[in-house]
């Protein structure tokens, strides 16, 4: 998948929990998806290793990762 600037540069600091191929992971399966009001796409799929869900920020184009952190307030129930 392709990465935003922001998912390569700062991310990393802020979330560093998440790595490349769990974010490209949750991307790529998510349990659960929800657009938001700038055409970016939530996804989440929950992660064995972590024992949470992941949250991803997809870009419009749906192929391009923004953010990606745990969701430790997400219940399946909130979508």
């Amino acid at each position: 998948m392709e990465t935003h600037s922001y998912f390569e540069n700062v991310r990393p600091a802020k979330h560093p929990e998440v790595s490349r191929q769990q974010a490209e992971w949750v991307a790529r399966h998510p349990e659960y998806e929800e657009v938001q009001e700038n055409g970016r796409f939530r996804r989440w799929a929950y992660v064995e290793d972590l024992n949470h869900y992941v949250r991803v920020i997809v870009l419009p184009d749906r192929e391009t990762l923004f953010n990606a952190f745990i969701d430790s307030g997400f219940t399946p129930e909130e979508v």
